[in-house]
This record gives structure tokens, sequence and C-alpha cells, in this order.
């Protein structure tokens, strides 16, 4: 067999002149070269293989180490000679190395060359942005699966529990499944197709072929999944003992196509590694996290309330009583005043997920947790406005330096309240950050803006008492 040619070549690309190499290497029986006209091709392909005249064959041009491709279909000449055009394309061609094959259907390979186009050497750089930008896409489409799953989950706990009737609890709940649903869930995923919509057209050819597939293939899982539990859940409340065989399959299907994903982009085992170490979206247990779907187990010690499910503790003030939320996963404990003058405010501790820079200390993380509680905020209430805001620590003996970073808000925002629709009411929360950074626990008190006055001394004291036990 003969060994590679390499070929030299100049071409253009914005008024500069680039230089670049071409490794043309053929193989088995055929005798091919691949010629690069520019940044965004064409790709020619010409030589002869091994076939009849007349063959219909695919000349494919793929990306090397998992990566994409494109084809055109030609029929092979006289002396088995074949000639092929790909592109040119709208877009670049990313850098790496490229395989221009022949390939009759069902048929072994007749040919191949190898074209690389850029350095070579920058191609593990490129790959390596390549793969962030799905996990970010995982990321969005993380997200909206374990709010979902987890609501549902966390209804079903609550139906389950002795002496609670599912036909009285379940409805509500169906109703705020369903606007989480329509809501926050809709919102995360259009912003994965979105961005999986600007991958795809980023370039011809990408990196990573499968793994984009598989992410691709994830919001409709998801969306298939939720239609499996609101059927789950119907049923539970029409006096039904629904089969959770559907759902837990609808659910298997999300996971199985994020395990395809992390396997296209190199990932063994189940935690996130090299230059996605930091990446939750490709962390198999988030995905798979039901950590929240469990009712909340708590103790009472005087006015004191230790919730030993997600570690946290505060005070009710006098007037105030604990109570436990029915519908919302994230809600971990309720707080509502027993005087008639504070009729409609209420408290509650709720659990966010926040994404943070990893290695951010000091005023740098205080910065960052400021932005994601604004974030949070605004993803969770309608007609959001921030009155004040202030990032802080406060002491926690728990903590390597005895403090927590925390970040308190003042806020206006639009509360549904039966027949009178929407009304605004006075908010006022305090977040703080869990030890791994992934959550903040947040301790929120509202009330009607004609009477959130009544409960400002509360409401400063609720906040005060509010602590992480992590």
């Amino acid at each position: 067999m003969r060994q590679p040619r390499p070929i030299s070549f100049i071409f253009i690309a914005s008024g500069a002149a680039i230089a670049a190499t071409l490794c043309v290497t053929p193989c088995f029986a055929g005798d091919l070269t691949a010629e690069l006209g520019g940044p965004k091709g064409p790709v020619r392909v010409a030589g002869s293989v091994d076939a009849a005249p007349g063959t219909e064959v695919a000349v494919v041009l793929a990306l090397e180490e998992g990566g994409g491709s494109i084809e055109t279909r030609v029929k092979i000449g006289s002396g088995g000679r074949v000639e092929a055009t790909l592109g040119p394309f709208r877009r670049r061609l990313v850098t790496g190395t490229y395989i221009a094959s022949v390939n009759p259907p069902g048929e072994a390979e007749l040919g191949r060359a190898r074209v690389v186009v850029g350095d070579a050497d920058q191609a593990a750089a490129v790959r390596a942005a390549a793969a962030r930008g799905l996990a970010r896409m995982l990321e969005w489409e993380r997200r909206a699966f374990t709010a979902l799953q987890q609501r549902a989950r966390f209804v079903r706990a609550v139906a389950a529990i002795d002496g609670v009737d599912p036909g009285t609890v379940v409805p509500p709940a169906l109703e705020e499944l369903a606007a989480l649903r329509a809501g926050l869930g809709k919102s995360l995923l259009l912003e994965a197709r979105r961005g999986l919509r600007d991958i795809r057209t980023s370039a011809p050819i990408r990196p990573h072929a499968a793994a984009e597939a598989a992410v691709a293939r994830i919001p409709e899982a998801i969306e298939d999944s939720a239609s499996a539990e609101r059927v789950f859940l119907e049923a539970l409340a029409s006096g039904k003992t629904p089969e959770p065989r559907a759902a837990d399959s609808a659910r298997e299907n999300v996971l199985a196509l994020v395990r395809d994903a992390r396997t296209g982009l190199g990932l063994s085992g189940d935690a996130p590694e090299g230059a996605l170490a930091d990446a939750r979206g490709v962390d198999l247990d988030a995905w798979s996290s039901l950590d929240l779907a469990r009712v909340e187990r708590g103790s009472t010690d005087g006015a004191r309330f230790r919730g030993e499910t997600t570690g946290f503790s505060l005070e009710a003030p006098d007037g105030w009583r604990f109570g436990a939320s029915q519908s919302r996963h994230d809600v971990r404990v309720l707080l509502t005043p027993t005087d008639a003058a504070a009729a409609g405010c209420w408290a509650y501790v709720e659990v966010r997920e926040v994404t943070l820079p990893p290695k951010a200390t000091g005023k740098a993380l205080l910065d960052a947790l400021a932005r994601a509680a604004e974030v949070t905020a605004w993803e969770r209430w309608t007609s959001y406005r921030r009155r004040s805001g202030r990032a802080l620590t406060v002491p926690d003996d728990a903590m390597p330096d005895g403090n927590r970073a925390a970040y308190d808000l003042a806020f206006t925002a639009e509360v549904p309240r039966g027949e009178e629709g929407r009304v605004t009411y006075g908010g006022r929360a305090r977040l703080l950050l869990s030890r791994d950074r992934r959550r903040a626990l947040a301790v929120v008190v509202l009330g009607p803006q004609d009477r959130v006055a009544a409960i400002e001394e509360d409401a400063e004291a609720i906040v005060r008492s509010f602590r992480l036990h992590d």
C-alpha cells in the first residue's frame, strides 16, 4: 500500500492567508484524495475504487472521534472512478481531523482520505468547548426534569400518608404541577432547544454527534414523563390504586438518554469529570435525585422547628404555627399567623437551586449568590420587583470560617388569591447557601400590601432565627 501523501495548500480567511495541511491517506483498495477549497469548503473527493461502473455509493465526510458527518450520493464512473463535492457550507468547518470515505450501501468501505482542518493541536480545545456547550443544554433539561419529577413524586408521598385523602390533596396539587410545567418547565426546555439550535447552526459538522442527538431527544422524553406522572396522579385522585410502571418507565427513558449523552461526551462514571467536572448537567446523581420528593420530617423544641430531611431550623413567633406543604416539594415547612389582623400572611422555607463559580470566595462568592438570588426570585414570582437586596454573612459555627454566605431580599410580587385574582404582596426573604453550594434555602415571609406592616416585627424574628444544619 502506498504511504500517505501530505498536501500543503493556502486558503484565504478573513483577509489573511492561513496555511493548513491535508493528509490524504489511501486505504483498502481505494486510491482517494480530498482537497479543501477554503474554511467553508467545498471538500472535493476524487480517486479510484474497486467497484463496478454505475454502482451508487455514499461519499461521507465525518469528523473523527465521534463527530458528526454529512454525505452525498454519486455513481461510480468507468474504471472505478469516483468524484464528489461536499459543500460549500454556510459556516466554517470546525478545527479537527475529518475522514472522507466511499461507502456502498450495506458493504465494506471502499476507500478513505484524511483531511486535517486548522491546527490539529487545537482540536482538543474545540472538542472541549463543544462538550461544555452540550453540558449547558443538559443543565437546562436537568432543571426542568428534576423540578417536575420531584413535584410529582412529592405529591405521591403526601397522598400515601396515613389519614390523608388523595381525593382532597391531589387535585389542587395537580393544578400547581400543571402551572409548574407550563411555566418554569416550559421555559427551561425552551432555553435548551434554543441553545441546541444555536449549536446546530454553528457548523456543518460538529463534535460529539451521539451526545448531541441524545440531548435533542431529551425534551420530548421529559414531556412524556410529565404526562405519565399526571396520568398516575389523576388516577390516584379518583380513588384508584394506579400502576406506577408507565411513569417509572417514562422516567427511565429520560435517564437512559442522559446516559447516552454522557457516553457521547466521553464520560464513564456517574459523576462529572475532566473539562466537565463542574457541569451539573452531566451529573447522573443530580438527574436521578428525588431527595425533595420526601415529606419533611422534623421535630419541635418549644417554638423552634428543626427539619431533619432537608437540614434547617427556625422559630415561630408568638401567634404563629407550623404546618406542612401538601403540594410543593420545594416548600419544606409553612408558618401561618393566628391573629386575624395578619390574615392572608404566611411564611415558609423553600429550597432553591443555585449555580455559583466553584472556587469563588469572599466578595466574589457573595456577589454570585446575590445574582443567583435575583434569578431564582424572578423565576419564582409573577411581576417580581426588588425593593432592596443585601449580600452578607451570618455567624455559623458549622462553617470552616465560622460564617455562612447569605442574601437578604425585600420585594413585591403578584400572588393568586381566589376570586380576587392576583394581588400584590410584600415579601421579605433570607437565603442561606448550603455547604456544597448547589442549593440555597430561603425563608420567605409574605403578606398583602395592606397587612404586611402588621407582621413586620414577626417577619424580622423569623428571618433572624433561620439556620441550616448541613
